[in-house]
């Protein structure tokens, strides 16, 4: 009987079309929120890249400037320019701290719109820098990034509460419980026949959709 049961509840399923609409979606969903991830991940890299690009020339010309001065082909500029400065040094010409993104990190791209991925650590306080940083937009950093992590903790189980909120109450207004009620199944056998059917093939499908979207 609870082969029957499973069997059933198979082919409904098969036939209905929101299933294939349902796996469509899914499959979608997974594939743009992986590709978004991505290119977060990408963009966070070649912020790093360009950015380390800029340091070093910076680097170059100090070098080059105190040369020149050691050398006396220039005369030395102002105390606030000065490269012999550590001041200057600290202020003018600070290291790059960076955090490489990972193999993984269009898997879950974070908070990187609020906590930055580098830093220049210079003598001047933090609160004078504010002044200077960029202006974002509120809305954007309210959603947060599109990514698979996004996808798994908010939609999936708005998808799972849709594909199965109805269970017990499509039966009860189609007439089927009372007939259902007669076989030689407990209703809460039933029922969790039906569950488990539909979590093997949601969970079956959102691994092969991942599979899929990742490759």
């Amino acid at each position: 009987m609870r082969l029957n049961v499973i069997l059933f509840e198979l082919k409904e399923l098969v036939r209905d079309r929101w299933m294939i609409f349902l796996a469509a979606t899914i499959l979608v969903i997974l594939i743009f929120a992986l590709q978004n991830g991505m290119n977060a991940s990408e963009q966070i890299a070649r912020e790093i890249e360009e950015e380390q690009t800029i340091m070093d020339e910076k680097q170059q010309t100090m070098l080059g400037e105190l040369d020149s001065i050691s050398r006396g082909l220039m005369e030395k500029p102002s105390v606030w320019r000065n490269p012999q400065s550590p001041a200057v040094i600290g202020n003018r010409y600070p290291r790059l701290a960076a955090k490489q993104p990972s193999d993984f990190a269009f898997l879950a791209v974070g908070q990187s719109d609020l906590y930055s991925h580098m830093v220049k650590p210079t003598f001047t306080d933090e609160s004078y820098a504010l002044d200077f940083s960029e202006l974002s937009n509120p809305v954007q950093l309210l959603f947060g990034h599109f990514d698979l992590s996004f996808v798994i903790i908010y939609l999936l189980p708005l998808i799972v509460i849709g594909f199965s909120y109805n269970l017990l109450s499509r039966e009860k207004e189609s007439g089927r419980l009372l007939l259902i009620a007669s076989q030689p199944v407990s209703l809460l056998q039933w029922l969790g026949l039906k569950m488990g059917l539909r979590f093997v093939l949601i969970g079956g499908w959102i691994l092969v959709a991942m599979l899929i979207a990742i490759i």
